[in-house]
């Protein structure tokens, strides 16, 4: 039977004002069609009704889920029923005062309630651990069964199996004799992405919740008194039986002296409205970097992703001052206008307001400041209660990302950007913040941080993962995403011509840094953050290189001129057995040495070792490059080296080769490449960036023979 709800008129209106964006069917065709003129490159504000949303949005956070000073956390529960506790002073406008007896006023908590159920669970059926567990146990069981006899009690997943076991079920069904199956009945994943602008409104409430000035002062002291207790416990003092301060529990009010061993428990440190978003957030956050599109800029991977990172760093939010001026606005600008009176109006409305400025009341409202890619994380001490209550929202999304990044796309066009939304989450995990996870993962934290972190899994409910998983879990995500973007930088430094590295060259001399690019210090920053997550060893190398030397002379190598010597390459050193590469020829072929070091299993083989076979004046056309001036370039260098006898002439025999083997032409082709010491090679006439420069040029020159020319002729007249 469906449930008769009774509901005042603000609450009805409240259910359908949160549900208004899920049933307009017009504002996603016009998300559709803003996506695409920011495509085309030109500007698409938001319609006026989003626009109106958004504000009557932030005005009702503002109403019910007020920022403000709140009390010390004591009546602060855990769970389902964390807003059954006693109401603090920023909350007591929103409760009922007609009475002795009255009850609360439960708008508040309904308000967040139908924003949970309608925006981030929705129709998505996210798994619990237990039912995760079991999918994950029958693959594997299955998996191996023709291998290894395995039971599914000892096929137990492990953090790096975050993804598999974070995919969404099948919603439940209804069979043909009606009765009604659970969820996971049908077959395959199930996700429903939300809106777009709903994705945009679960980003502000996040980021709404985050900035709360009493969360920051919460947090504050209860990680001042986590500090105290690990102090004493280094120092021994807190011996069995000794009182310490008492600390209430979450509804027990239970004291932590005598009995408990001094050991206790610490209030918890979120506000309710964070405690009761904080599993469903958990699972939304999961659920869309499992399942969204990671190479569309506009799906809700990169919402959930900005949406994850703004929960993780509250301290992006600095207090900044304020002028609170009673009726007047002190940014207001005075309106245009002409003539003398206008400029005395404005300076005297600027001297009005310069004289309430001094005389109104100053406060302090948070600020967002946007950490750059590279910028070192500003975690302080102050907030490692907020980590510990949130660790498995540091962790879970984390083995999810890591899995997922190596499908980024790293190539040359896009290498910076993936680049820099890798730093962008590795930045988070400081040292700081991975001392303190890796504190209560491997039980080594102090009595209330261990009391803070099964709080947390109590407020996780049946999504809290197991407790025997640690960041040195993902270490084999961790290296594969390494080596993923060293290698695409390598590949990307090989095809720099010498505008590129003359440009890096260039920034790194302006930097301070000579010898060092600033794509090479990335990579090392982004090493080091990798090894103090995942516990890599000290001297882990991602892809070890040998030098190669290089024809030329030394000014055209700096140039990036020089051509590679495939004489030279890694593995034909004096002593070959000591090289971290097989064996090669001459030619870049393995000998007969390279094959039984990659049989022993003594070497392996990178995949940027493989130069390229040819000549390099025919390889294929770039993307800088214009194919009809390639062509013509080739041949006009072909014709007048041979003209001019630069390039030996080519016997009948060689000239004929098959057309199938065309790798054995390519051999040939780069034989005669090496010995040749000079030729012409106008295929840089062929660039897009040199065509144009020479066409500044010859507009120049012609402008400046068309004035010579034009004052010839005044002067003679």
């Amino acid at each position: 039977n469906d449930p008769n709800l009774e509901l005042t008129m603000l609450e009805y209106y409240l259910f359908l004002f949160v549900r208004f964006p899920l049933a307009n069917d017009a504002w996603d065709a016009q998300a559709r069609d803003r996506q695409r003129q920011r495509r085309v490159g030109g500007r698409a504000p938001a319609p006026f009704g989003q626009r109106m949303y958004s504000h009557l949005l932030s005005g009702y956070l503002n109403r019910y889920l007020g920022r403000g000073p709140r009390a010390q956390g004591g009546g602060i529960g855990v769970g389902p029923d964390c807003f059954d506790g006693v109401a603090n002073d920023a909350d007591a406008a929103n409760f009922s005062t007609t009475g002795q007896n009255a009850a609360p006023d439960r708008t508040p908590e309904l308000f967040l309630r139908l924003i949970i159920e309608f925006w981030l669970e929705g129709p998505n059926v996210a798994p619990t651990v237990a039912v995760g567990i079991e999918r994950y146990g029958n693959v594997r069981a299955g998996v191996a069964a023709a291998s290894s006899p395995r039971s599914r009690a000892e096929i137990r997943p492990s953090l790096r199996d975050s993804l598999e076991l974070s995919v969404p079920l099948p919603p439940p069904f209804v069979a043909t004799d009606g009765s009604r199956g659970g969820a996971g009945g049908g077959s395959g994943p199930y996700f429903v992405s939300p809106p777009s602008h709903v994705q945009g409104y679960v980003l502000m409430l996040v980021r709404h919740l985050v900035s709360d000035v009493g969360m920051r002062d919460l947090v504050k002291d209860v990680s001042g008194r986590v500090q105290l207790r690990q102090r004493e416990e280094r120092e021994g003092a807190a011996s069995v039986g000794r009182e310490t301060p008492a600390l209430v529990d979450d509804g027990d009010a239970r004291s932590t002296t005598g009995a408990a061993g001094g050991n206790g428990s610490a209030p918890w440190p979120l506000p309710q409205a964070m405690t009761a978003t904080q599993p469903s957030l958990f699972n939304y956050i999961r659920s869309g970097l499992s399942c969204g599109a990671i190479h569309d800029r506009s799906s809700i991977f990169h919402r959930a992703l900005e949406t994850w990172l703004a929960w993780l760093e509250p301290w992006n939010y600095v207090m900044k001052r304020r002028v609170v001026a009673h009726g007047v606005d002190l940014r207001r600008t005075p309106s245009p206008g002409g003539g003398v009176g206008a400029g005395r109006r404005a300076a005297g409305e600027f001297l009005r307001s310069a004289a309430t400025a001094i005389s109104s009341p100053v406060e302090y409202r948070p600020s967002y400041v946007a950490p750059k890619p590279a910028s070192p994380s500003a975690y302080g001490p102050q907030w490692e209660a907020y980590v510990v209550a949130n660790a498995h929202c540091y962790t879970v999304p984390l083995a999810i990302f890591l899995k997922r990044a190596r499908e980024l796309d790293f190539s040359s066009a896009e290498y910076p950007r993936s680049l820099a939304l890798v730093q962008r989450v590795l930045r988070v995990y400081s040292k700081g913040v991975v001392s303190v996870l890796n504190g209560v993962l491997n039980s080594r934290a102090d009595s209330l941080s261990t009391s803070l972190f099964a709080k947390h899994g109590t407020n996780m409910g049946p999504y809290c993962p197991p407790s025997d998983w640690k960041l040195m879990d993902c270490q084999l995500d961790a290296t594969n995403l390494l080596e993923e973007v060293f290698g695409q930088y390598q590949k990307r430094k090989a095809g720099m011509d010498v505008f590129d590295r003359l440009e890096a060259k260039l920034s790194a001399l302006f930097d301070g840094k000579i010898g060092t690019s600033s794509d090479e210090r990335a990579l090392e920053n982004l090493l080091a953050q990798v090894r103090y997550i995942v516990n890599l060893p000290l001297d882990y190398q991602v892809l070890p290189d040998e030098p190669r030397a290089s024809r030329g002379f030394g000014l055209l190598r700096v140039l990036g001129l020089g051509n590679m010597d495939t004489s030279a390459t890694a593995g034909s050193d004096a002593n070959p057995a000591e090289s971290l590469f097989p064996d090669r020829g001459p030619d870049g072929r393995l000998t007969d040495l390279g094959r039984q070091q990659l049989h022993a299993g003594l070497c392996k083989c990178n995949p940027l070792d493989i130069h390229y076979i040819g000549d390099p004046m025919l390889s294929r056309v770039k993307s800088y490059e214009f194919p009809a001036l390639v062509q013509l370039s080739i041949f006009v260098s072909n014709y007048l080296n041979r003209k001019l006898g630069l390039v030996p002439v080519l016997p009948p025999e060689e000239e004929n080769i098959d057309e199938d083997d065309k790798l054995l032409q390519q051999y040939r082709e780069m034989e005669q490449y090496q010995k040749v010491k000079f030729r012409f090679n106008l295929r840089f006439l062929a660039d897009s960036r040199n065509s144009l420069v020479l066409a500044i040029f010859f507009w120049w020159a012609a402008c400046r023979v068309a004035g010579t020319i034009r004052g010839f002729f005044i002067f003679t007249n």
